[in-house]
């Protein structure tokens, strides 16, 4: 078995508590290159086949919270970044998808036209990607929907930075419900007394973010997820696939995707595994 491949297992799993669903039949070629035989899964419920008489809703379904945060995550998987992927989600009074965003190049800027690294040896900023992407939720609000989105709620995978929170506050978010980050404003203290390290002081960026939302009196809070979605890229090669839709980021230039049934996921041939949440967190 291919190591971070799961043997071939399907491109989704959803997992709700007790009640697991593995949807479509799909074939790993890097296993298939090891054993010489196809890797395929079934499709499997623990859960009893429920009874057609019975008139009762279903007891089991995603809640509004993590239905718009798995909104969140499936479009950051849109992001070409190799180091973070971001999405975001903005979201209407009335429950409607106003906007979705992930962070990018801007529109007409060719993926492989700009840096994407972190870190210059040169210590040159304009050999590093922060000087050129635009972050998910920038994206989520200026490819909004509708004629506002004021009075709605940002599900994003990663607290907004500082500029980003300007970016909410203007546009009249009244909330904002993160999956990850620190928002603490707390100042170096020592590790231990008489220590002379100092504990890593909580980036500065995001501590101006924190402070700008409270300000304005955006509500903030952290999405805590009761469901587990797995998305696992298959190593499937395909003819490379049109995409003339850019109402998320940027240019989608010499981009490959695969197809299975019922679902498109990018191509990555490492075997890349995401886990969007974990059920117990």
């Amino acid at each position: 078995m291919t190591p971070g491949c799961g043997g071939g297992k399907s491109p989704m799993v959803f997992a709700l508590g007790g009640q697991t669903l593995r949807a479509s039949t799909a074939y790993c070629a890097r296993c298939c290159e090891t054993s010489g035989e196809p890797t395929t899964t079934t499709t499997t419920r623990t859960t009893t086949k429920p009874d057609p008489l019975n008139p009762s809703k279903r007891s089991r379904y995603l809640s509004w919270d993590d239905y718009f945060m798995s909104v969140a995550f499936l479009s950051a998987q849109r992001s070409k970044d190799p180091n973070k992927q971001v999405g975001a989600c903005i979201v209407g009074e009335d429950k409607l998808i106003l906007g979705v965003g992930y962070n990018g190049f801007p529109r007409g800027c060719a993926d492989n036209a700009l840096p994407w690294r972190k870190k210059s040896a040169n210590d040159d900023p304009l050999e590093t990607k922060y000087a050129y992407v635009c972050h998910a939720e920038m994206n989520a609000i200026m490819n909004k929907n509708s004629a506002s989105v004021a009075g709605g709620s940002l599900y994003v995978t990663m607290y907004p930075c500082n500029e980003c929170a300007k970016l909410i506050i203007q546009a009249g978010i009244k909330e904002v419900v993160y999956h990850e980050g620190k928002i603490s404003e707390a100042k170096e203290t020592a590790t231990t007394p008489g220590d002379g390290r100092v504990a890593k002081r909580d980036d500065p960026i995001y501590a101006a973010a924190n402070r700008l939302l409270k300000l304005a009196g955006v509500r903030v809070r952290q999405h805590r997820p009761s469901v587990s979605i797995d998305v696992t890229y298959l190593n499937v090669k395909e003819e490379k696939a049109e995409d003339s839709s850019s109402y998320a980021s940027s240019s989608d230039e010499e981009e490959e995707e695969v197809r299975s049934p019922g679902i498109v996921v990018a191509r990555a041939p490492e075997g890349k595994q995401l886990v969007f949440a974990d059920a117990s967190a």
